[in-house]
């Protein structure tokens, strides 16, 4: 009895290991201040501000907006500078120096290349 007690109160202290050590949760990019982003797949890049506003974002030599949704929706739409035409979107799968945009929906013909998945890294 002592020997079956023993192991369920181990098992149990394991178990609570496990669940409080899952690492940090992976944030959006915006989450990271300071930080420069570059994609592997296609010429597009941005930089976060301190204060977490992206900001240098150039998509094929063209200036862009980046908007990043709430962490829990996980999508990025890419707009023209001046946030009126929408060129792409996609959602996203977050780490912490990288993430990964599969592009969804391609709204302006100037992107119609694009490859399904881009992935980008920080600088």
């Amino acid at each position: 009895m002592k020997i079956k007690t023993l192991f369920l109160l181990l098992l149990l202290v394991l178990a609570l290991c496990l669940a409080t050590c899952g690492g940090e949760e992976a944030k959006r990019p915006v989450d990271y201040t300071g930080t420069e982003w570059s994609c592997e797949d296609a010429e597009i890049s941005f930089s976060v501000s301190d204060q977490g506003i992206v900001e240098n974002a150039v998509a094929f030599d063209k200036k862009v907006t980046v908007v990043f949704s709430d962490i829990s929706e996980k999508k990025v739409s890419f707009y023209s500078a001046d946030g009126k035409e929408l060129y792409f979107s996609g959602s996203c799968t977050y780490g912490k120096s990288t993430f990964t945009v599969t592009v969804s929906d391609i709204y302006s013909s100037d992107f119609s290349g694009l490859p399904a998945r881009l992935i980008f890294k920080s600088k």
